[in-house]
């Protein structure tokens, strides 16, 4: 029979207890060029409960304006 330690499976459930009460970012990294000069560009925004917000967020951070 299998040994359960407890005491780790308390710490990993307080871990990620912790976890979902931090605020979390989603981040989008890209190159953009621009007249033959590449940029890196890092966008980032807030998780949140809204689905929807974020898919939007999303949409936004890949087709740009035209979302």
């Amino acid at each position: 029979m299998k040994n359960i330690d407890f005491e780790l499976l308390r710490k990993r459930r307080e871990k990620v207890l912790r976890l979902r009460e931090e605020k979390q970012h989603i981040g989008l990294g890209y190159v953009l060029t621009v007249e033959r000069k590449q940029y890196p560009v890092m966008a980032c925004f807030p998780i949140g409960t809204d689905a929807e917000l974020a898919k939007n967020k999303f949409e936004y951070l890949i087709n740009g304006q035209k979302s």
